[in-house]
């Protein structure tokens, strides 16, 4: 098979130097039929004699330049397969990225969320008129524990790039907003000092 380009710079498919206006316009039907070329197709569609369409297949290398234009074409289209393949990847390596971000972000946010909470006791208790009234905080220890448990899972899972998706529980407590109230310091619950 010829080289694609020639030594004046002219791809083999393009026209020859000296190839006729016709025959060049046969050779690049002929080309571009690709997979469904043929002397009889091209003959037919230009309405011209199969024998001169052979001549000047023949004359003018058709199959060789037929074979360096659909390389070309070949290239060309793995080329943009390949360009497209690249940049799907790229947005898929930066959508994991974000979400690890994302992931390390909120196992952070859990964490303090998990530290406040036991600033604060689990019950306090109030005296008003000889009668002592224990209020319970909204959240137990087994909360506390779970959140634990998510935060570290979801930082190590971001520190390890791993992809393991949380369960439903987990991500239920990861958008759950958490109200702490100020029951008082975490010494001296409101409404007085400890009994």
């Amino acid at each position: 098979m010829p080289s694609e380009l020639k030594a004046d710079s002219v791809y083999s498919w393009d026209k020859q130097p000296r190839e006729s206006a016709r025959a060049y316009e046969a050779a690049r039907l002929y080309f571009e039929m690709r997979a469904d070329r043929s002397h009889a197709a091209v003959a037919q569609k230009l309405r011209k004699n199969k024998s001169l369409i052979e001549r000047w297949s023949s004359k003018w290398r058709w199959i060789d330049r037929a074979l360096a234009f659909d390389a070309h074409l070949s290239a060309q289209e793995r080329n943009a397969c390949e360009t497209a393949a690249r940049k799907d990847a790229e947005k898929w390596q930066r959508r994991q990225e974000e979400e690890r971000e994302r992931k390390f972000d909120r196992g952070l946010r859990i964490g303090t969320k998990v530290d406040r909470m036991l600033q604060f006791p689990l019950a306090t208790t109030t005296r008003s008129d000889g009668e002592t009234k224990v209020h319970p905080a909204r959240w137990s220890l087994r909360d506390i524990a779970l959140l634990a448990a998510t935060s570290s899972k979801l930082i190590g899972q971001a520190i390890r790039n791993e992809g393991a998706a949380i369960t439903s529980a987990e991500s239920a407590l990861c958008d759950e907003t958490w109200v702490i109230e100020d029951y008082g310091s975490p010494t001296e619950p409101a409404g007085g000092s400890l009994p």
